[in-house]
């Protein structure tokens, strides 16, 4: 494979779960500190 084709899918993947997350966080819209500590659970 090529390593170039690789990193274009990696970053694509990335940006994916990047979005995808930032969405669900929007929509749920939760306090502050509530984000926080459910982020830290989810890491």
């Amino acid at each position: 494979m090529n390593r170039s084709l690789l990193a274009v899918f990696a970053v694509l993947i990335v940006t994916v779960a990047y979005s995808d997350a930032y969405s669900t966080m929007a929509t749920k819209r939760p306090p502050f500190r509530k984000n926080a500590s459910s982020k830290r659970r989810i890491t």
